[in-house]
């Protein structure tokens, strides 16, 4: 995670996966550029004081929360998966050691469906 704008040159990132909660918001929101997103998904550290936005409104940036369900919800939805044999469409597997390769495609924007890379080779 970036600790201040220092670490890009004053810019700020454009997006950030917030994923803590109170233990990380703060750092998340301080990262942030101008225009920027903020993707904060579920509540992983608990409830706590609200963060500061001013720098949000200050730097247009916006932030969307993504609901995850529960431990339970998971398994549903597996099994709802497995029974109807619904899987991704796997464009392509890179082995780990082109991890570079991997993501030129994944920019290129050539793929149709997830793009793997297999940590066992």
């Amino acid at each position: 995670m970036v600790s201040d704008l220092s670490d890009t040159h004053g810019d700020g990132v454009s997006h950030v996966l917030e994923l803590g909660g109170p233990e990380t918001y703060p750092r998340s929101i301080k990262s942030i550029g101008a225009g920027g997103h903020i993707a904060q998904i579920g509540v992983l550290t608990g409830f706590g004081p609200r963060p500061d936005i001013d720098r949000i409104r200050s730097t247009n940036a916006s932030i969307d929360g993504i609901t995850v369900g529960s431990r339970d919800h998971f398994r549903e939805m597996n099994a709802f998966l497995t029974h109807q044999e619904i899987h991704p469409v796997i464009d392509r597997v890179f082995p780990f050691e082109q991890v570079g390769e991997a993501y030129d495609y994944l920019q290129s924007a050539k793929h149709f469906g997830k793009i793997v890379i297999d940590l066992s080779s």
